[in-house]
């Protein structure tokens, strides 16, 4: 016969090449979630030279434990199988002893990273059934996840995308080869056929070749499988609401070298002392101080290292002069050789419920041109054995919103933390508080450093407000000289005013909306004096202008005020839900006491006074998240000055911009439309419940109309290739009519199944006709088969036969399914 259909068989070839790319894809989603986990913990390049290793250790390892090249027999005679079990126990064994070195030196989680890596290194050499690879499915999942909870960059996304492709490929790949090695191929026929992935046919090939085809891996099918779950994670990540972290065991401090400072400690120890002994002294009357009052002043007196004093000078540093003990007018905030590519950097982030003013410094003098404190008492106080301090004079359950912070780059000893702090959470051994209760650690502040704040959040009509410390002299205090037309200015805008705060409200207003930023003044300084400049003249400046003008405004009302600078933490990224805070976040601002508290007002137009809730649906944060980069972008591109550095952040925030906005307000007008979504689910629910009634009448018209369309436009080659087309269209329009061809059973029998299906009257010439041009292909000679010519009517009269087929009422076959 020159056509015959042997049995489903495979051979030593195939099965090799399926290990290999299931080696290949195993590793590569090994790789891949060590490199999120070593980028996340090392570093990039450490990283990455790490999932090298991985790719390369464990694609050599499962091929040598494997043995790919080798049938399943001679693997478990393998003569390397006990050697390999050796080194085996050997990398286990190295695994323990690494982890046990460096969960002391380094931290449990590279430390687990490690142990995981050997283990599963470990599990590869000793491989020898597909479904052992499960393990390191789970292991993969591990390294992901363990990547996931410190990574702080959005690039982790795809991380997570290409992970999920290559387990998608891996268990595709497995399961092939696993089908495979047990002989279930009638299995996957079966399946296939109902899956409408295959149809196995022995019209266009001979049966051996139909059976290899069953085993071939089909990357479409499983491609499209990755598409779908990364669409649906998708729909679930920006549609399904997220829960508020319950910050659970998440009071994180670490940095590279603990902040410490010998005399700072011996100074926390007086302090207590003298608390204790004013405590006695109120039971005990007439008792005597027995410390120095001298020493405890010079101890208060005694304050951190400055910036410039207390780094490596090649370290990146964040030198905000807000930040400094004195603010110049006069001087550039950020140093008049900052660009704006330095100001888009990232300073620090912040994993917080919702965004928030980080307060650093408080000035409360100013002599028309500086501002400094009047005050500058530090009080000391030692952490726990876990870095742990409560602040003097409060309890920790009073505290209702924790941040938790991660430095990116060095800056002063003043740690950004949102109003009123309860405890802190510090990689230090001593800390202090300043005359207005900010915390200060002894030394600058060191990149990569991160701590938790607890703060006593309160707000006044969602305004931020605190109640310490009170308004001192200073708080009334005017420059030398004042430029008359300013308390004149004050009293014109809040003429219609009736109380301090709506006073307040209504500079705040006038100055938003009457005076515009420039964010150039930002980056040069301006030579002038400069509040009378700010407001008469120019009437634009950077914040401290703002910030400056309406305290001074407020004092000539007589309504306490101060300046406070620090970060404006408003920026969440959505992919990370981290704030991002960058060098334009370093921002000042006033606090006004009215109503005994001290309540922020935010003069500035550029800025927002963050939300006190944050939304739990992604498309909104990412809505949020967009306006705020283009409002950034927009403010950055106003300075002209040329570097390279410069060029290629404007470049990739160009492209950054090009590519999420349209993204995400298609999103977002997905998400608007979710009454229609859920309309549409309901009818799709609906008509699935119903399917009974409905949906085999329906699929059948489908699969008719289809059948017909393809004939209609099909133009026969040769005739070996239209038998097959022919037949490959009745048999998945036969499928539609429950008439399915089962594996092995005979072409006559599944004509007449599908013969009953036909209206009486109906001919069924053109079926019988393509049966037996099909025989006689199948199952002639050579010389014969080459000689079948194709009727010209065959075509038109299956046509006609299916037209027939499809309007038909169904009625129910009895050789479905027979073999």
């Amino acid at each position: 016969m020159a056509h015959s259909e042997p049995h489903l068989a495979t051979t030593a070839d195939q099965r090799s090449a399926s290990v290999r790319t299931l080696i290949g894809w195993f590793s590569a989603q090994l790789a891949l979630a060590v490199a999120g986990a070593g980028i996340s913990l090392f570093g990039f390049w450490p990283g990455l030279g790490l999932a090298l290793l991985t790719l390369i250790g464990s694609g050599l390892t499962l091929y040598l434990g494997w043995q790919p090249d080798r049938t399943p027999s001679h693997q478990a005679d393998s003569p390397d199988k006990k050697r390999f079990k050796t080194v085996s126990d050997s990398l286990a064994i190295v695994g323990l002893i690494v982890f046990a070195g460096l969960i002391f030196t380094v931290g449990i989680l590279p430390a687990l990273l490690v142990l995981l890596l050997l283990a599963q290194l470990a599990i590869n050499l000793v491989t020898e059934k597909p479904l052992l690879l499960f393990y390191g499915l789970v292991n993969g999942f591990a390294f992901l996840l363990l990547g996931a909870a410190e990574a702080t960059s959005g690039g982790y996304l795809l991380v997570i995308a290409g992970y999920a492709f290559c387990v998608v490929m891996t268990l595709s790949v497995l399961w092939c080869v696993q089908a495979t090695t047990d002989s279930r191929i009638s299995l996957i026929r079966q399946r296939a056929i109902h899956e409408d992935l295959l149809f196995f046919s022995a019209a266009t090939h001979p049966p051996e070749s139909q059976a290899k085809r069953s085993e071939r891996f089909k990357p479409s099918a499983t491609i499209l499988a990755a598409a779908l779950l990364v669409i649906c994670a998708g729909v679930i990540y920006l549609f399904l609401p997220r829960l508020p972290a319950a910050n659970l065991g998440s009071q994180l401090s670490r940095a590279t070298t603990l902040y410490n400072n010998v005399d700072w400690q011996a100074q926390a120890k007086r302090v207590d002392l003298t608390s204790q002994d004013e405590h006695s002294q109120t039971h005990n009357k007439g008792q005597a101080n027995d410390l120095n009052q001298d020493q405890l002043n010079s101890d208060l007196s005694d304050s951190p290292l400055p910036l410039w004093e207390g780094l490596d000078p090649s370290a990146a540093q964040f030198d905000y002069r807000g930040f400094r003990d004195e603010m110049n007018l006069n001087d550039s905030p950020y140093g008049n050789n900052t660009t704006t590519a330095d100001l888009n950097q990232i300073i620090a982030l912040m994993k917080a419920p919702h965004g928030s003013y980080l307060k650093v410094r408080t000035f409360d003098h100013f002599d028309g041109l500086r501002w400094t404190s009047s005050v500058t008492a530090f009080r000391k106080q030692e952490t726990d054995l876990w870095g742990n301090v409560v602040l003097a004079g409060e309890q920790i359950d009073s505290g209702n919103f924790q941040q938790q912070i991660t430095l990116k780059q060095g800056m002063s000893a003043w740690l950004p933390a949102a109003a009123d702090p309860v405890a802190l959470w510090l990689p230090a051994v001593v800390m202090a508080t300043d005359a207005f209760g900010q915390p200060v650690l002894p030394a600058p502040l060191q990149a990569n450093t991160q701590y938790t704040v607890l703060s006593r959040q309160q707000l006044v009509d969602n305004r931020p407000a605190s109640y310490t410390p009170k308004p001192r002299d200073h708080d009334l205090q005017l420059p030398y000289n004042l430029d008359d037309r300013i308390p004149a200015l004050a009293q014109s805008v809040t003429a219609n005013a009736h109380t301090p705060y709506q006073q307040a409200q209504a500079l705040e207003q006038h100055l938003r909306s009457e005076y515009r930023y420039s964010f150039d003044s930002a980056l040069t300084s301006q030579g002038v004096t400069p509040l009378p400049a700010f407001l008469f003249e120019s009437r634009e400046g950077h914040c401290e202008y703002f910030a400056s003008a309406m305290v001074i405004l407020l004092r000539t009302l007589k309504i306490p005020a101060r300046l406070v600078t620090g970060f404006s933490a408003s920026q969440q990224n959505p992919l990370t839900g981290y704030f991002e805070i960058r060098g334009i976040d370093g921002h000042a601002w006033a606090e006004a006491w009215i109503d005994n508290r001290w309540i922020t007002f935010e003069p500035t137009a550029f800025y927002q006074l963050p939300a006190s809730q944050a939304s739990t649906l992604s498309a909104d944060q990412i809505n949020d998240y967009v306006d705020s980069l283009s409002q950034r972008q927009q403010a950055l591109s106003a300075d002209n000055t040329f570097t390279v550095g410069g060029l290629l952040t404007t470049l990739w925030n160009a492209l950054y911009l090009l590519l999420v906005i349209p993204i995400s307000y298609l999103l977002l007008a997905l998400f608007w439309l979710w009454p229609v979504l859920l309309l549409l689910l309901i009818i799709a629910v609906a008509a699935y419940l119903g399917r009974r009634y409905w949906w085999h009448q329906w699929w059948r018209k489908v699969a008719g109309k289809w059948v017909i369309f393809r004939l209609q436009r099909y133009q026969p080659q040769d005739t070996g290739t239209a038998l097959g087309f022919y037949l490959r269209q009745l048999q998945w329009l036969g499928a539609a009519n429950g008439v399915t061809r089962q594996p092995g059973q005979h072409l006559e029998k599944w004509c007449q199944a599908l013969q009953q299906q036909l209206p009486k009257d109906t001919s069924n010439a053109a079926l019988m006709q393509l049966k037996d041009l099909l025989n006689a292909y199948w199952y002639g000679s050579n010389k014969a088969s080459a000689g079948i010519n194709l009727p010209a009517q065959l075509q038109p009269d299956l046509i006609d036969l299916v037209k027939a087929l499809t309007d038909a009422h169904p009625h129910k076959s009895g050789t479905d399914g027979e073999g």
